[in-house]
């Protein structure tokens, strides 16, 4: 939802864009690029480069 509601985010606020950007690190950091999580036909609304978070998978830990 937050990816979203960056639309609709002031280009004046770079203080919370560049906070949602390092959110966004971290959790790049803690899972693996998966499959679609949701339904297929969902997929064409929801483009991997931008809602990249849709399309991950947990890393397994031995």
């Amino acid at each position: 939802i937050l990816e979203l509601l960056k639309d609709e985010m002031s280009p004046e606020r770079p203080t919370e864009l560049a906070v949602l950007a390092s959110l966004d690190t971290t959790l790049r950091n803690l899972f693996v690029q998966g499959d679609f999580l949701w339904d297929a036909p969902l997929q064409s609304i929801f483009p991997q480069p931008r809602f990249w978070f849709l399309y991950l998978a947990s890393v397994q830990i031995q």
